[in-house]
């Protein structure tokens, strides 16, 4: 759960001080910095490009698939937006979607 929150926690800090930048180009080092975020590690994986967007814009909300551990993450992911960027997450320019994928 730490960990997850972390990684939204890296994405954030990312999205705030650069409100509509679009897509950018990312630097090596810091492809490494999301790759160590990304649990479970992939086989293979590459980060050439990340989307800046206004956190006003991102939405969050859990599949229908999502458990407890779910509900605890998107609480304290929204509260993360609220502390951080002092916005709520209802946005629908970009979504995040936290559970099992849908069947």
């Amino acid at each position: 759960m730490t960990k997850c929150v972390l990684a939204a926690g890296a994405l954030l800090a990312c999205l705030v001080p650069t409100l509509t930048a679009g897509i950018v180009k990312v630097s090596p080092e810091e492809a490494r910095t999301w790759i160590r975020h990304t649990l479970p590690l992939p086989h293979e994986i590459a980060i050439d490009e990340k989307a800046v967007v206004d956190p006003k814009t991102v939405g969050i909300r859990l599949s229908s698939s999502a458990g407890d551990t779910e509900e605890q993450a998107i609480t304290e992911l929204r509260e993360l937006f609220e502390q951080k960027a002092h916005v709520g997450t209802n946005g629908n320019g970009f979504e995040i979607v936290l559970g099992l994928v849908d069947p």
